[in-house]
C-alpha cells in the first residue's frame, strides 16, 4: 500500500506539493516552539523568582532596604517617593484629626527608588534582576495602580535572597523599637500598608481630667495580660473603647499615647470617604497586624444606616466586624465621636464598646497643669478665670505654643480668649 501511495504522489504534483507544504509547516512550528520550551524547562530548574506584592509588608521593607543600600544607583529610570525618617509612603497620607494638626511631626524627604521596569545589581557578589511591575487597577473605583516587585537570580543562590529579605525585615524591626508605626488604609488597596511614622507620644504629655487617663491605661494593661483568663471563661478575647466629647480635647492624642506606652502599631481606618464592600471591611478587620490597635475616628460621620446604600459603611457590616464572625481575636478597637447621641444604640452596647470615656472641655485643674508644663517656674495662676463648661484644650495648647516665650503674654492672651 505504501508503494501505491508513493506512486500516486509521483503522478499527482498537486498532492505531493500539498504534503510537502504541510510537512514543512509542521517542522517550522516544532522548531519555533522548541527554543521556548527548552528555555522554559531550563528556567524552571535553575532560576529563582520571588514575587512580592505591594500589599505585603515585605514590599515596604525591600523598598527601604534597596534605597538605603543604593543597590540601583546606576539605574537611569527612577521613581520619586515621599519618606518620613526612612519610611516609605505611596498613594496618600495618614488621616489626622483637628487636634493633631498642630503637632510637630517628622519632616518628609524625597528619595528615589527603581521605577517600573528591569534593574540589575549585585548582592553579596551574586547577580540579581529586580523587576518593578505596575498594573493599572481594573474594575476599581480607585485610580491607584497596584505594584509589585520580582527578585530573580539563580536557584543555587536561594539562601542569599532569603538573607537579603531577612536583613530588610531586621531594618524595619530595629526602627520600630523607637517609633510608633501609623498605618492607614489607602483607597483601592487590599490589606494594611505602612503610611506614616511618628515619634512616640508620652502619656505624661496628655492632660486629662484627673483619674481618667490612669483608669483607661490600667484597663488596657489588664486586658493585655488576661488572654488565658478570657479563654478559660469562654469570652471572646477582644476589647472595644469609645472616646466621646467635644472636638479638640485629646481623643486621638490619647490613643496615640496608649499605642506608644504599650509599643503598639496604630492602624487608622478612615471609613469616611472610602468605598468599602461587605467583603473588604471584614477582611481588613481580620488582617489587623499583630501588636497593634485599631482606631476609627469620627465614627458618627462614617457610618450609615443598617442597610445603607450610600458611600457610608453600612451599620450592619460594622456591627458584624466588631462583634461577629469577622471580629478579630486579641485586638483592641478604639472609636471616637464628637456626638454620642448620633450613634446607633447597637453600636455602643457592651461587647462592642466595652469601655466608654467622656473627654470634655478642660476644667481649671487641667488648664493649670497645662500652663505649668510650659512655665514650670511660675506658679501663681489664681487670676485665671475658667468659663462654666470649661474650655477647649486644643485652644489652650495653641495659645501657649504661640506665647511660650512669655508668661505675661500667655496670661493676657488667655484672658482675651475668654472675652
Amino acid at each position: 500500500m505504501i508503494d501505491q501511495m508513493m506512486e500516486f504522489l509521483k503522478e499527482n504534483q498537486l498532492a505531493s506539493g500539498g504534503l510537502l507544504i504541510a510537512s514543512f509547516s509542521a517542522a517550522l512550528a516544532f522548531l519555533r516552539n522548541t527554543p521556548a520550551q527548552t528555555w522554559g524547562f531550563i528556567k524552571r530548574r535553575t532560576v529563582l523568582e520571588v514575587e512580592i506584592l505591594e500589599r505585603d509588608p515585605a514590599y515596604g521593607w525591600m523598598v527601604r532596604y534597596i534605597h538605603e543600600n543604593k543597590f540601583c544607583k546606576r539605574s537611569r529610570k527612577l521613581s520619586a517617593v515621599t519618606g518620613f525618617k526612612r519610611g516609605y509612603q505611596h498613594g496618600g497620607g495618614v488621616a489626622c484629626s483637628e487636634e493633631d494638626e498642630d503637632d510637630e511631626g517628622p519632616e518628609p524627604e524625597i528619595f528615589l527608588i527603581p521605577a517600573p521596569g528591569l534593574h540589575f545589581f549585585f548582592y553579596k557578589k551574586i547577580p540579581v534582576i529586580l523587576n518593578m511591575v505596575r498594573q493599572e487597577a481594573v474594575g476599581s473605583k480607585s485610580d491607584n495602580p497596584r505594584q509589585e516587585m520580582k527578585v530573580t537570580t539563580l536557584y543555587r543562590w536561594k539562601s542569599t535572597v532569603e538573607y537579603m529579605l531577612e536583613q530588610a525585615r531586621l531594618l524595619e524591626v530595629t526602627k520600630e523599637e523607637k517609633v510608633v508605626k501609623l498605618k492607614t488604609l489607602l483607597p483601592g488597596s487590599y490589606g494594611w500598608r505602612d503610611s506614616v511614622e511618628c515619634e512616640p507620644r508620652a502619656l505624661t504629655s496628655v492632660v486629662l481630667e484627673k483619674g481618667k487617663k490612669e483608669d483607661i491605661v490600667a484597663d488596657v494593661k489588664k486586658f493585655r495580660g488576661s488572654k488565658e483568663w478570657y479563654n478559660e471563661i469562654g469570652i471572646p478575647y477582644k476589647r472595644g473603647y469609645l472616646l466621646y466629647g467635644p472636638p479638640g480635647n485629646g481623643k486621638t492624642t490619647l490613643v496615640k499615647a496608649i499605642a506608644s506606652e504599650f509599643n503598639l502599631k496604630l492602624c487608622v481606618l478612615p471609613l469616611e470617604g472610602l468605598i468599602l464592600s461587605d467583603i473588604t471591611l471584614p477582611s481588613l478587620f481580620q488582617e489587623i497586624p499583630k501588636n497593634s490597635l485599631l482606631l476609627i475616628e469620627d465614627i458618627d460621620c462614617a457610618v450609615g444606616q443598617r442597610d445603607s446604600k450610600d458611600n457610608k459603611v453600612a451599620m450592619s457590616v460594622l456591627l458584624n466586624c466588631l462583634d461577629g464572625i469577622s471580629s478579630p481575636e486579641g485586638k483592641m478597637v478604639f472609636m471616637t465621636t464628637n456626638y454620642l447621641d448620633k450613634l446607633d444604640k447597637a453600636l455602643v452596647r457592651s461587647g462592642r464598646c466595652d469601655y466608654k470615656l467622656y473627654l470634655g472641655n478642660a476644667d481649671r485643674d487641667q488648664v493649670e497643669r497645662m500652663f505649668k508644663k510650659f512655665f514650670p517656674d511660675h506658679g501663681d495662676l489664681s487670676g485665671l478665670k475658667i468659663p462654666e463648661g470649661g474650655i477647649c484644650m486644643s485652644n489652650v495648647q495653641e495659645l501657649l505654643l504661640r506665647h511660650r516665650e512669655s508668661w505675661e503674654e500667655s496670661l493676657e492672651s488667655f484672658s482675651s480668649l475668654l472675652e
